[in-house]
């Protein structure tokens, strides 16, 4: 009998420990899964910007009969857990030739649940301008994500005045 309590006992404490561990992984995957979408949309911007490229849909839009200012990165909203609940999200936006005349490129993206994303400044939005001259701020734009509850560090998306991305 006292056999089988220290068996039992021992599995629960081997279960418990594996399970939290099991849990932080897994947290600490879906932050560097959001961190890789950003990354992948901040660089298609940034490419499309460089290549000077204009957006051919929809049909008529303002980028073909105006000049490419570049592409906007926009921040719709951050995560907030309700109710209702909303995640956090983003935009992409072709500037013909300003924020007044834009094209949505893509979006809205959708942050996976749980994710947010820190307020950067500048009205929540930068613009990678065309043919590589970086970006319309003249310091570091600063992204942060964070698991909304803890338990996981916060990850940093940098992009620097010349349109770098870190």
């Amino acid at each position: 009998m006292v056999e089988l309590i220290i068996v039992m006992t021992s599995t629960v404490l081997i279960f418990s420990i594996g399970y939290a561990n099991y849990r932080g992984f897994q947290k600490r995957q879906h932050l560097e899964n959001a961190v890789r979408q950003i990354k992948g949309d901040l660089r298609l911007a940034q490419e499309m910007a460089l290549a000077n490229r204009k957006p051919m849909d929809p049909p008529g839009n303002s980028c073909e009969t105006n000049e490419l200012g570049g592409y906007i990165f926009s921040k719709l909203q951050g995560y907030t857990p309700g109710p209702p609940k909303q995640l956090a999200a983003y935009e992409i936006y072709a500037a013909c030739p300003d924020w007044a005349r834009r094209v949505l490129v893509k979006g809205p993206v959708y942050l996976p649940d749980s994710i947010d994303l820190a307020d950067f400044g500048g009205g929540n939005r930068f613009l990678f301008m065309i043919l590589g001259k970086g970006v319309d701020k003249s310091s570091n734009v600063v992204f942060t994500l964070s698991f909304v509850g803890g338990g996981v560090a916060n990850k940093t998306i940098t992009i620097t005045p010349s349109g770098r991305i870190d």
